[in-house]
């Protein structure tokens, strides 16, 4: 045979080959989704056997199960959690985000599905006032990017809030809410502020540790789960998943079970 016809006869093959297998590793895959979390109960944390859990996990795996697709978790930097969607290093962030103005310009939230409120707490028996919170007198740490951190100035007003920064009154460096929750336990914070599902959790999970100041006021938010700005998609599968879910039995286990009912 001919040296050129064999040649391209073989390379003929090698196409076909690889049309062939490539259409076999996608036959019958499901899509999968990477969810971005935080460290954040009762909504998503690892369990001392090294699971992820939490009631947004749950969720998430529910909504997955019901609209065919599959997800994995892993957590990222919440200071930075637009910048994931952006890249497409996670297609879904839902670990207790808040809907913010901010938040909103550059990344897309589904439906609510959650409401809570900003709460402040502090070592059990100080017996500290919403009043000295609002005139600067206590030390206050809070997690770097979430919602509460957002809003920390206007709680405060312009003027105290810069004086509090400059007098190393404002602690926001922590990149976790349970990192603030361990500087207060150790007392190197007076209080924490943060929302208040996840100040209710570490309430009941260190009984006679910590105990709640009070709320800010005014500061109802809703969670909701994100996607990448212009991804509609992948928005109304989950808002359809969401609105499933709340309307099944399982929303009320799901909600009993990581004990958020106090919440709703």
């Amino acid at each position: 045979m001919n040296k050129k016809i064999l040649l391209g006869a073989v390379s003929l093959l090698v196409i076909f080959a690889v049309i062939v297998s490539a259409g076999c590793v996608g036959a019958g895959d499901k899509k999968t989704y990477v969810v971005g979390i935080d460290v954040y109960e009762p909504y998503s944390w690892t369990d001392e056997n090294g699971n992820i859990v939490g009631f947004d996990v749950d969720c998430m795996k529910w909504i997955a199960a019901e609209k065919g697709y599959e997800v994995t978790f892993d957590y990222i930097d919440w200071d930075a959690l637009a910048t994931y969607l952006q890249t497409g290093k996670r297609d879904i962030i839902c670990s207790g985000l808040s809907i913010t103005p901010d938040r909103a310009e550059v990344i897309d939230f589904t439906d609510p599905y959650w409401t809570i409120s900003i709460d402040v707490v502090s070592q059990a028996g100080k017996d500290f006032t919403m009043e000295q919170f609002y005139n600067g007198d206590l030390k206050i740490g809070v997690q770097a990017g979430c919602s509460a951190f957002e809003g920390l100035e206007g709680y405060l007003g312009e003027e105290l809030y810069a004086q509090m920064k400059k007098d190393g009154k404002i602690v926001d460096t922590y990149s976790t809410f349970a990192l603030s929750m361990q500087d207060l336990k150790n007392g190197r914070v007076d209080v924490v502020i943060f929302d208040s599902a996840g100040i209710k959790t570490q309430i009941d999970n260190n009984p006679g540790v910590f105990e709640l100041v009070g709320s800010v006021e005014g500061t109802e938010e809703l969670f909701a789960a994100a996607v990448k700005k212009g991804n509609n998609e992948l928005r109304e599968i989950l808002n359809d998943g969401y609105a499933k879910l709340m309307a099944s039995d399982d929303w009320n286990v799901l909600v009993e079970k990581y004990g958020l009912g106090a919440e709703e």
